[in-house]
């Protein structure tokens, strides 16, 4: 049998939304009428991928590419065409979500085609709550660094990624 009792999640995209409600904010998760898995005093930390942690904040991207995009997004997940101000939306923007009690975490994003500001806002927010997080975000000289950067083994960043979340 799998011993769960010290669990490191691994997210990203919606998957890590998900599971980083179910684990951080027990009362929301039990709105929507979920259970939890993992036992929130096992979940010792999480390492999160590019993940879009301010969907309120997506919907009214500057970009007309982007909005279309974000909202054409939300539109699927949710099945309402004007989701902003919904409940659904409110449930997942993860930012609005964050507690003292969540895990050490990693965060990492790409710079191009991703959601690295929004990855920044919850570094801010997990910090705020005096939670422990450590960050890899890639400046400009670096070039392009793109969304799930981390799943293309043929780059030094991907690497340089995993051995940065590895136990020593």
């Amino acid at each position: 049998m799998l011993d769960c009792s010290d669990e490191v999640t691994l997210h990203d995209m919606a998957d890590g939304q998900a599971k980083f409600m179910r684990n951080r904010d027990r009362s929301l998760f039990a709105a929507m009428h979920l259970s939890s898995v993992v036992p929130k005093e096992d979940l010792i930390a999480s390492i999160l991928y590019c993940g879009p942690y301010d969907l309120k904040g997506l919907y009214d991207s500057k970009g007309w590419f982007a909005r279309f995009f974000v909202r054409q997004i939300g539109w699927a997940y949710f099945g309402i065409r004007h989701w902003r101000d919904t409940l659904y939306a409110a449930q997942a923007t993860v930012i609005d979500h964050v507690a003292p009690s969540f895990p050490p975490a990693f965060i990492t994003d790409g710079s191009t085609g991703s959601f690295e500001q929004n990855a920044r806002k919850l570094e801010t927010r997990l910090k705020a709550t005096g939670a422990y997080v450590e960050s890899l975000y890639y400046p400009a000289e670096h070039g392009t660094i793109n969304h799930e950067y981390q799943s293309d083994f043929s780059t030094p960043k991907q690497w340089n990624a995993i051995i940065q979340h590895l136990p020593s």
